[in-house]
Formats: structure tokens, sequence, C-alpha cells
């Protein structure tokens, strides 16, 4: 008898999240997908904030760096762009930080997303043009056909650390094949690879045929990407799951994330200083689907951007047809008696 008791899953569309489900464990929120996944410690990734620095990537034109982390490095590489989700679950703007913009991004998102409340976009009725800012906001809704059932009792859920704690579930609590109910909740529920109670892979269908929702028992890995690739792989390399047989049991712990991660500490000195690089992941999982909302933002401070161009030192000047290899007329400026003066006082 399998009992799909879930401690750890690997939630898969297009975006990734691992989370211990005690409520002030620690947890730790990355931009990148290859973070490490230490002992006792949670991990949560979404791929808005990649969004955002894409955006920010190409008002830049070239790459993003600093000799201070990798963390440059590996948003660089924009290994999640706007190909690896559905166009119309994100809404992304990056520019000049005016009240246009702003005004533009905030319509733009809630024509989309009418539930979205663009938190992180700053308010205010003036311009920062010597200010760039890029957001991203990314939505996904995934319901099942038919919702599980609640559990009644819960579940015990055990940390990496032997801590237990009652919580919530969903599920099945006792498979009876010949259950009208069960038949039809059998037909949502693949266990893609199943190895021992410790060690399994259960993909659970949504309404949504572009999307997978794929929860993973394993054994704890050196990074959530790794996780990620181990568990995409089991994926790929299943010719046909495996079904619920009598008296089986399906148990998830239900998952409610609200958080705000301020990567403010992470600077980028070269082309411009971040004055405001955040987060929001909203997430949960429960027995009628999955939920997520997430926004990013990052305004910087521009160094190299505006540009200047004040002839107030020695110059040059030349004319000359265009298809001549001469000038008609040259001249080189290094005193002021050419110049007409002008006796409006300097501000």
């Amino acid at each position: 008898m399998k009992r799909l008791s879930i401690g750890f899953f690997v939630l898969l569309f297009s975006v990734v999240f691992w989370r211990f489900v005690f409520g002030q464990a620690a947890y730790h929120v990355h931009p990148v997908l290859d973070c490490p996944i230490n002992v006792g410690q949670s991990v949560v990734y979404c791929g808005s904030f990649q969004l955002a620095w894409n955006q920010l990537m190409d008002l830049w034109v070239e790459p993003i760096d600093s000799p201070e982390t990798r963390l440059d490095d590996q948003l660089n590489a924009r290994e999640f762009d706007e190909f690896d989700v559905n166009p119309n679950c994100v809404s992304a703007f990056g520019g000049r930080n005016t009240v246009e913009n702003r005004l533009r991004y905030t319509a733009k998102t809630a024509a989309r997303f009418p539930s979205s409340e663009a938190l992180l976009l700053p308010s205010g009725d003036h311009d920062n043009i010597e200010e760039l800012i890029a957001v991203a906001y990314l939505e996904k809704s995934l319901v099942f056909p038919v919702a599980f059932e609640r559990i009644e009792m819960g579940m015990d859920w055990v940390d990496s650390k032997g801590k237990s704690k009652r919580v919530e579930a969903f599920g099945i609590d006792d498979f009876v094949p010949v259950s009208p109910e069960h038949q039809e909740l059998m037909k949502q529920i693949e266990v893609i690879d199943y190895r021992s109670y410790e060690n399994f892979v259960v993909r659970l269908k949504t309404t949504s045929e572009s999307d997978e929702l794929v929860l993973a028992k394993i054994p704890r890995p050196s990074t959530l990407k790794n996780a990620f690739l181990d568990v995409s792989q089991r994926v790929r390399d299943c010719k046909e799951p495996l079904t619920m047989d009598l008296h089986d049991e399906l148990k998830i712990p239900k998952v409610y994330l609200d958080v705000k991660e301020d990567f403010f500490d992470k600077q980028f000195r070269k082309k411009f200083q971040v004055k405001e690089a955040v987060q929001l992941i909203r997430f949960s999982l429960d027995e009628r689907g999955a939920t997520l909302q997430s926004e990013s933002r990052i305004q910087v401070l521009c160094i190299g951007e505006s540009k200047h161009l004040h002839f107030n030192r020695p110059f040059l000047i030349y004319l000359k047809e265009k298809s001549s290899d001469v000038p008609y007329f040259a001249m080189w400026i290094d005193s002021d008696e050419f110049f007409k003066p002008n006796d409006t006082p300097s501000s």
C-alpha cells in the first residue's frame, strides 16, 4: 500500500517553489533557481524577478555586471525569460521612471489581471527621469477539475531535523477504486515514479493543458536547480504512470505563502546604483488547486545612461561634403572671444 504523504514538493509551472510548512520556519527567497538548499531551510524561487531583470538588460543592451557577486552572471544568463511562460500570464515593463510610464504599466496590468494590485509600483505625481524602472508581474491559477478531499485529521509533517507538527492537508485519505468520486480523482493523479516511501514523484493534472504541477518527495538535493533537473528528468523518463490501488493514500499539506523580499543589499555598481530591488510572492496550494501572484521591481539610478552633452571645454567644429574626404571649414575653439555673452544669472 502506497502512502504518498508529500513532505517535500517541487511545483513546476514555469515557477519552482520549495517550502517547509512550519509557521515561522526559516526560509530564503532567491532571484535565481541555482541556489543552495541547507538543512532546516526553505527555499523559494519565482521567475518574476528574472523577467524584471531582463527588462533592465534590454535597456542597457550589454550585460549588467559587478565584481562583488556571481548573482549578476546568473541573472545575465537569462535562464528564464518571456518564452518560458505564457505571455497572457505576464505583464512587464522597463523604461524611465516617469508618471506616464507608471500609469501605462498599471493600466496594462490591471486590464490583463483584474485581481492584481501592482503593490510594488512606486506612487507619486512626479517624474524621476534619471531613474530606470523595471517591473514584472506574473500570475497563474491552476485548478483541479475535481477538488480533492480535505483530510479532516490533517497530517503529521516532519522537517529534516525531526521536528513534527500537525498541519492541514488534502488528497485522498483511503482510496476505494469502486467509489465514483475516487474514480474521478484518480484521473488527475499520475504516480510518475515510486521508488520508496521516502522517494517518489507525483504529477497532478489541472484544467490547464500548458502547465505542469509536479510534487516530489526526495532526498535533500544540494541546490534547487539540481532538484528540478533530477525530478524533471524522472518525469521525462516515465513511460506509463502508476495507478492508485485499493487503500492507497495521497496526503499533501496545504501551503500558503505571502512574502516580500528585498534584494537591496546586492550592489551593481558598474553601470548604476540599485535604489530598490524587491519581489513579492503569493502562492497557495490546497484541494482546489494552486494559485500564484508575484511582482518584482528593480529601480536604479543611472550613472552612465543620461548623457550630458555640454561643450563647455575646448572643442572642434568641422563642415564637409558627405562625399568628400576634406572639410571645407574647420575650427578648434579654445578661447571665448567667438562667443556671445549671456548676462542671465546661472542657477
